[in-house]
């Protein structure tokens, strides 16, 4: 893991997404939750291919100033996807819709804390295992992000219980 965060040149601590960018996913809003984080070392990484409408997510890292720690790498193939999952501290997933999700039941299994919605399908997908959030409230969004990088015990408990779940 360490030598693919090397590879793919991620920076130490960082917010994985994972999926198409589009509208449905809500990343306008994980970019304002992370911008308003308190934690100059976590970046944020938006991993997958541009869907529709992916200029709004660009545009907003741009109006927020926090390109600098913004990363886009565009598609990820699946075969990669563990070691995208394992390297990251936090992976976030705070759709408005879904079908399932299944990155969240991916992420959990690697062992990754995971932040998602509270609506739809990823309740479910997330249990017990996840810190669930309204996918439109960009506070509590924050505050679950802030929790999960800097709250120890917090993050041991999602990891383990998280694995449960996706189990």
């Amino acid at each position: 893991v360490a030598q693919f965060r090397r590879e793919m040149a991620l920076p130490e601590r960082f917010v994985l997404y994972l999926g198409t960018l589009e509208p449905r996913k809500n990343l306008v809003r994980l970019v304002r939750a992370f911008a308003q984080l308190d934690l100059s070392d976590v970046h944020l990484v938006l991993a997958g291919a541009k869907g529709w409408y992916y200029d709004d997510i660009f545009a907003e890292v741009e109006i927020l100033g926090v390109r600098d720690r913004v990363h886009m790498p565009g598609y990820v193939p699946s075969e990669s996807l563990p070691f995208w999952y394992n390297a990251a501290s936090v992976f976030a997933y705070p759709s408005i819709h879904e079908g399932f999700g299944i990155p969240v039941l991916e992420a959990m299994a690697c062992g990754v804390p995971t932040l998602t919605s509270s609506t739809t399908s990823l309740p479910e997908a997330g249990g017990d295992g996840a810190v669930l959030v309204s996918p439109f409230d960009v506070e509590a969004m924050t505050n679950g992000l802030y929790r999960l990088l800097t709250d120890d015990g917090l993050r041991e408990e999602a990891r383990v219980k998280g694995m449960s779940h996706a189990a």
